[in-house]
């Protein structure tokens, strides 16, 4: 009994360990961890990129509006 018991506690542990790595190799949270260590400010953190993501943004509408007329 106790055997199972810790080899399932081990199976557990095993299973977040898995989920923690997945978690660090995500890019979108490596940036964001990036950014929260690197800016105090979120606010103006996201207004200096808004011309930058807007841009971007027109430039998938427009390739999107494309995709559509042909």
């Amino acid at each position: 009994m106790l055997r199972s018991s810790v080899a399932e506690m081990r199976y557990k542990i095993d299973q977040v360990f898995q989920e923690l790595q997945a978690f660090q190799q995500n890019p979108v949270l490596n940036v964001l961890q990036r950014i929260g260590s690197e800016q105090t400010d979120w606010e103006a953190y996201l207004n200096q990129q808004r011309p930058h993501l807007e841009n971007e943004r027109q430039r998938w509408e427009a390739l999107l509006a494309e995709l559509i007329e042909a």
